[in-house]
């Protein structure tokens, strides 16, 4: 992976860190008829972590399984089972330490007294996630496909629907088009997703419009 700071125009520089995470594409036809983005998502991150062994798709679809009421093994493909499939995957030989990470929005009275100050932290976020990624580990995040917001048309919650990976952040100083002398502190975040492939994008985007906010982190265990 690399982390750098590059010159950008009229004298403003970015800092950036890109791990490279390899997407892994969704099988056609899908193994589970919702799609597969959860063992992809998890497949990615290992393959990435063990590049000397990649690790087996099915492998990585079958730690999603648990124990169902009555006997047997069912899938589970939601949020909470990420983090015990990674688990899981210790007995395959994939040893990764596991962390969560949630950035709360926090109204801060003494530094934003006006009512329209937005809510999202996303500096707090965006950095914070660099500190992730620069110290080895990689995110799963988990967010709202089509990218529409908190609410539907019909004024109903949306709902997360969609795994993706988050391995890289950068920051940088952009300059106002209508505004001479004027700039502002951006932030991208690299997401791996595989519907989409590999993409920049507005980390305001990423957490407002797509409900990204909670992070699933895992690095190989070396202890």
């Amino acid at each position: 992976h690399h982390q750098l700071a590059l010159p950008l125009d009229a004298g403003f520089t970015m800092r950036e860190i890109l791990l490279g995470v390899p997407h892994f594409s969704q099988p056609s036809p899908s193994k589970n008829p919702g799609g597969d983005c959860f063992a992809c998502a998890l497949t990615a991150v290992v393959r990435y972590l063990y590049p000397e062994r990649p690790v087996e798709f099915n492998t990585v679809w079958e730690a999603f399984k648990v124990e169902a009421y009555g006997g047997g093994k069912v899938l589970s493909n939601i949020w909470p089972t990420m983090r015990s499939a990674a688990y899981a995957l210790r007995g395959e030989g994939y040893r990764m330490e596991v962390r969560h990470d949630l950035v709360i929005p926090v109204f801060d009275v003494d530094m934003f007294s006006h009512c329209w100050w937005h809510s999202v932290p996303v500096d707090e976020w965006a950095y914070r996630l660099e500190a992730w990624l620069s110290a080895g580990w990689v995110a799963l995040a988990e967010v709202d496909f089509a990218g529409i917001g908190l609410m539907n048309a019909e004024g109903r919650f949306n709902t997360s629907d969609h795994f993706v990976v988050l391995d890289g952040q950068r920051h940088y100083w952009k300059p106002h088009d209508k505004v001479s002398g004027a700039s502002s502190l951006e932030h991208d975040t690299h997401v791996v997703c595989s519907v989409k492939g590999e993409y920049w994008i507005d980390s305001q985007d990423l957490l407002v419009k797509y409900g990204t906010a909670g992070l699933l982190l895992l690095r190989k265990d070396s202890r």
